[in-house]
């Protein structure tokens, strides 16, 4: 495969890459900072010892879909015969990465390899990923046996929580806004889950 990267790209790597290195190292390495910048990563915390806990932003009530696709309303139209095919192209592909990630997994180390930008990413990593993703259903099938729809009383919850907030920051949503405005699942095929 060719990872070449674009010079504009690899422009803005560079960039961030001297950042990190002249602003985020120092910070990292001030005081009793450095335990906690590897904390997500268990495994390689032999000198911890300890489990890490944490808590997904849902458990406080925030119960947001975290990677959706997302087009502008007026896309839909323009774009339906492509959505009609692509986006049960990625439930399957989300099905078949739960069942069986290895695939993906070497791909994207190999890309981290080839890149060579300063992330690092294990095959531990990677399977640690998915295995928490399984076990804290992060993956998974919406309010029925099909992944990828949205449970329209979820996100009407959302909009509920959200309004306000939005509302005092001077942002209000439209009045009246309700899930079907927001999120659709006209393109879902409901024959794809787990």
């Amino acid at each position: 495969m060719d990872f070449a990267i674009p010079d504009d790209i690899q422009a803005t790597l560079d960039a961030l890459d001297a950042f990190i290195e002249a602003d985020i190292v120092p910070l990292q390495a001030e005081g009793d900072n450095e335990r906690f910048f590897d904390h997500r990563r268990e495994w390689a915390r032999t000198d911890w010892g300890k489990p890490v806990k944490y808590q997904y932003i849902n458990d406080a009530g925030w119960e947001n879909y975290g990677e959706s696709l997302a087009t502008r309303p007026e896309n839909i139209e323009t774009y339906r015969e492509c959505f009609t095919e692509l986006v049960p192209m990625l439930q399957q592909a989300t099905v078949d990465y739960v069942n069986d990630p290895t695939k993906s997994n070497e791909l994207v180390l190999e890309a981290v390899e080839a890149y060579d930008n300063g992330w690092t990413y294990t095959p531990e990593v990677a399977e640690y990923a998915v295995e928490t993703m399984k076990a804290d259903g992060l993956l998974g099938n919406g309010p029925d046996d099909t992944i990828g729809n949205f449970d329209l009383d979820r996100v009407t919850g959302l909009i509920e929580i959200a309004t306000p907030i939005y509302t005092e920051l001077g942002q209000a949503p439209p009045e009246g806004l309700a899930a079907e405005d927001v999120v659709t699942n006209e393109f879902i095929d409901d024959s794809i889950g787990l």
